[in-house]
């Protein structure tokens, strides 16, 4: 199916306006060959008549459908491998001070007082679960302190619906197994059953998983410690990454860190952080 220039726009300010994915027209191609499934499937034989329907349907399903068919849902366990050595090194350190003194200054009769992380673009549920197998090993090690892995949650948000299911399921093929996951941490957090690898019921059920869109944050989320939104601003636009990053700002506590992709900075979005070097990866922190 052939897509003329004034179909790419429109389909192109309707992505963006929907999910933030700000498609360039050298990338045409991306909404021609993954719309067009999306389009026959509706019974549409042109882009214009995709477009026409997206505008005169308010469907929540089949606004699902076309987010899930442009996004791109790149991910892995251990993805790069160095920010999650920092977050193990740097980052899991200070928050067991930060659930020690929240034990300490806490009431009785008050919710228990524990180190929030946000994985933002949480796709098929990689990055989430290696954080939890990391956080579990850490309480495991540290019980001494008192810290347990109770005092930790960890939410995961994506705009994807088929990527979340994916995610809960915490069923993994053999291919992304075989990415970035050791042989030995493998073995010893997951089981093979039929023909999928999954992830043992105790570390699946450390992390909270919920649909959200970046481009309509809600004032429902709690404050967080922590908060990893990776590979993810690279497909917005410049207003809308500077509205995403004053959106994490807020949902940030006093101090907290936010850690981006390593082709992502701060750079004119946001004077509000300073920026942590911890060995390969620059976190940023809240100043105020």
């Amino acid at each position: 199916m052939d897509i003329t220039d004034n179909e790419f726009t429109a389909l192109q300010r309707y992505v963006r306006d929907v999910c933030g994915i700000n498609i360039p027209q050298d990338k045409c191609y991306l909404i021609q060959q993954r719309l067009e499934p999306v389009a026959r499937d509706k019974g549409c034989q042109s882009f214009t008549a995709l477009n026409q329907l997206l505008n005169d349907e308010d469907s929540q399903a089949l606004r699902d459908e076309v987010v899930a068919a442009i996004s791109t849902n790149e991910t892995s366990f251990f993805r790069d491998r160095h920010p999650f050595k920092a977050f193990s090194e740097h980052v899991l350190p200070w928050l067991g001070e930060r659930v020690k003194e929240r034990k300490r200054t806490h009431q009785e009769g008050h919710a228990q007082p524990m180190a929030r992380i946000w994985s933002a673009g949480s796709s098929t549920g990689q990055e989430p679960y290696s954080l939890a197998i990391l956080v579990h090993e850490y309480t495991r090690s540290h019980h001494y302190l008192g810290i347990r892995r109770e005092d930790f949650a960890i939410l995961a948000t994506d705009i994807c619906e088929r990527a979340l299911a994916r995610a809960r399921a915490a069923a993994y093929h053999q291919v992304e197994m075989s990415r970035g996951l050791a042989p030995d941490v493998r073995d010893r957090y997951f089981q093979t059953r039929g023909k999928d690898w999954w992830l043992r019921e105790d570390i699946r059920s450390m992390v909270h998983f919920q649909k959200m869109n970046l481009m309509e944050p809600t004032s429902l989320m709690p404050a967080c410690d922590l908060i990893l939104c990776r590979n993810v601003l690279i497909y917005f636009d410049e207003d809308t990454k500077r509205s995403v990053i004053s959106y994490f700002h807020r949902k940030l506590q006093p101090g907290g860190y936010l850690m981006l992709g390593s082709a992502e900075n701060l750079y004119c979005l946001s004077d509000r952080f300073e920026s942590v070097p911890v060995g390969e990866t620059l976190l940023y922190r809240k100043l105020d």
